[in-house]
């Protein structure tokens, strides 16, 4: 091999196939395929020098999978919590400091789910958005929880932000303002038709008879604007404008608690703010 020949090679790396056959990274594979090949060799290198470091770490992961599809991005948010997040456990000096910058929505949304950051102390979690202007970079200020003590996720899906609404309602339950009154009904509506959805049951039963006329009243309205709501006008004669808005409050929380889904009313609460004590 000549001087010239070497040095083209130089930094060059070739990827073997299942038949034996050699292929060139470089000209074989597309952008998201070398990337998520570099990815899993950061993975492997932040492993080995677990191993060998007990010195703290500081992991800077700067958005993994601007090109790759769905099924890659669910399999870089695994490896990250597997290899990153959950060896966390043993940390209790926190000496490691994991940063995950991203302007991918999904993996954002999959990054922070609560079932990949139980490993980690809420406390220790810091939400930190930023945001362009004219003048440069600009910091935007944490959202905190009601104690102060823990930062809120301030990315929403749009079911967590339909009960965003829900959560400011009610805390502004006496209200009686039609225009704040519909715009809630129709959360009401959207949360219930995803919910009642993924139950696959859009059915009322026999579970509400014993309640109130008012209450029951509610009901048969939100379950009658389900999947119609969408695209027809409420029937103002089923509806009072008068009507204050913790009654509709309270008949959106009676459906989840007959539907045997109290904790997800007020775990869905909770996250998006509101406490009840």
């Amino acid at each position: 091999m000549t001087n010239q020949e070497h040095i083209h090679h130089i930094g060059k790396y070739k990827l073997r196939r299942p038949n034996g056959k050699f292929v060139e990274v470089e000209d074989d594979l597309n952008e998201g395929e070398r990337n998520f090949l570099a990815f899993l060799y950061f993975i492997e290198s932040i492993k080995n020098q677990k191993q060998h470091n007990t010195e703290k770490s500081i992991i800077i992961i700067d958005d993994p999978i601007s090109s790759m599809d769905s099924a890659v991005l669910f399999f870089v948010t695994v490896l990250i919590k597997k290899n990153i997040f959950e060896p966390l456990k043993n940390d209790s000096n926190g000496q490691n400091i994991i940063t995950i910058l991203t302007q991918n929505l999904q993996f954002y949304l999959e990054i922070t789910d609560t079932n990949f950051l139980k490993c980690i102390p809420p406390k220790e979690i810091r939400y930190i958005r930023l945001r362009k202007t004219e003048k440069g970079t600009a910091l935007l200020p944490p959202l905190l929880n009601k104690k102060e003590t823990e930062e809120i996720n301030p990315i929403k899906n749009n079911y967590q932000a339909l009960w965003c609404i829900i959560a400011e309602a009610q805390k502004n339950k006496d209200s009686s303002d039609p225009v704040i009154c519909i715009s809630v009904r129709n959360a009401m509506r959207r949360i219930l038709e995803t919910f009642l959805q993924f139950k696959n049951d859009f059915s009322k039963g026999s579970e509400f008879n014993d309640l109130p006329e008012d209450k029951q009243h509610c009901i048969n309205v939100l379950y009658r604007s389900l999947n119609t709501g969408s695209h027809s006008i409420e029937d103002p004669l089923a509806i009072d404008p008068n009507e204050p808005l913790n009654i509709w409050l309270n008949a959106f929380e009676l459906i989840f608690e007959k539907s045997g889904a109290s904790l997800h009313y007020k775990k869905m609460l909770e996250k998006s703010g509101f406490s009840s004590s």
